[in-house]
């Protein structure tokens, strides 16, 4: 029987169940505050840990080159809004990249968005932020370095004044092009390309050859899980003991909102068969449209319109990291993209500090780097490896 409120009001045992629930909550705001204390504490102290090793690390690669451990300045000048160089850049693009796009490409909105894109914002946030983020934990000085899916050569041309030399695996040979030209602009030489899949079969790992980096900028959100595996196991099997991956600008499938390809919110979580349908409401309408000619020349369940939202690009997340490296990859990430060198370029949003807050409230055993929408990460190779 419903109690009336008016005797609810008077009635003290009826009210008690409210008044503990209301004790309950508090409590467990309580613990959950001192739970984040602690995970900031422990923060702390992990990196305190890798600020030592990135010294010693430091210290041991000058010892046996013999060089000084006197740090490198914070950056090497280049001056990419110098105008020589933006219409050097504006007429290899044109040649090698946007004259290939659809016509009314060239007219719409979004051209001239790429072009400052592609010639000073991508190329400026690498190496003013990623960067100093990497040398943070990582002494670039000798480092020999492989690029996997090295594109137009923004992230190759940000990493090479600091590095030995960089070998570059790419597929397309017009992104190799536009890489060269915006290279040789700098005069900078230590860089060497291969047209080729990155795996264990690639000539370059041939033997007994070990390298100190292999970079994945925005690479990963690209393949299927199959190469995606390969990629991995090939990079730590190319790396020497205490090497490490750099993985940045990869969308994280967790994330809310889609902001890579489709920029439709939950478009990450979508069965196939919703995504098919669900493209034509995407505001991006490049992609709508490819999407669109792609269904319409192959079907709506080809596997051509499967490979082709593949290849446009998708999120992964820490299951796949799991698979191929076991659940230890959380206790290998020494960067995991809350430092403040990378925030400049890639802001905590609110998808972050949502599934963050999910991480912890729900005791998601994993690494936060696993929590930010756009995934920057340092994976070190163990010495025993």
């Amino acid at each position: 029987m419903r109690v009336p409120f008016q005797i609810h009001r008077r009635i003290p045992f009826v009210r008690r169940p409210f008044w503990q629930r209301e004790v309950a909550l508090r409590e467990r705001d309580l613990a959950i505050d001192e739970r984040d204390r602690a995970l900031r504490d422990r923060d702390e102290a992990q990196l305190a840990l890798r600020r030592a090793w990135a010294e010693l690390e430091s210290s041991r690669i000058a010892s046996e080159s013999g060089q000084s451990s006197q740090p490198e300045p914070e950056c090497v000048p280049l001056d990419f809004m110098d105008a020589r160089y933006q219409e050097h850049m504006k007429a290899v693009l044109m040649r090698w990249k946007f004259s290939l796009l659809p016509e009314n490409y060239l007219t719409s909105k979004q051209y001239p968005i790429d072009v400052i894109e592609e010639t000073y914002h991508r190329v400026n946030r690498f190496h003013s932020y990623l960067v100093p983020w990497v040398r943070r934990a990582f002494d670039l000085k000798g480092a020999r370095v492989i690029e996997v899916g090295s594109g137009t050569g923004s992230s190759t041309l940000a990493f090479a004044p600091y590095v030995d030399h960089i070998h570059c695996f790419e597929l397309e040979e017009n992104p190799i092009a536009v890489a060269k030209e915006r290279l040789r602009f700098w005069g900078i030489e230590n860089i060497s390309f291969e047209t080729g899949l990155f795996d264990r079969s690639a000539p370059l790992l041939a033997g007994d050859r070990q390298f100190d980096i292999v970079l994945l900028i925005a690479v990963l959100e690209h393949v299927h899980f199959h190469e995606f595996r390969e990629i991995l196991e090939t990079a730590m099997k190319a790396l020497r003991p205490g090497g490490v991956i750099v993985i940045g600008e990869t969308p994280n499938r967790l994330s809310f909102h889609d902001s890579h390809s489709s920029q439709i919110d939950f478009f990450q979580w979508l069965p196939p068969e919703i995504k098919q349908e669900y493209y034509r409401f995407s505001p991006r309408a490049h992609f709508a449209h490819d999407i669109g000619d792609t269904i319409r020349e192959h079907g709506a369940n080809s596997l051509a319109l499967q490979e082709r939202l593949v290849r446009w690009g998708r999120g992964v997340s820490f299951h796949d990291f799991e698979l191929v490296l076991s659940p230890k990859v959380h206790d290998m990430i020494v960067l995991d993209g809350w430092e403040d060198e990378i925030l400049p370029m890639a802001p905590v949003s609110d998808d972050d500090e949502v599934i963050l807050d999910i991480f912890r409230r729900a005791h998601v055993k994993a690494n936060k780097a696993f929590a930010r929408s756009w995934m920057y990460l340092v994976i070190r190779k163990p010495d025993c490896q």
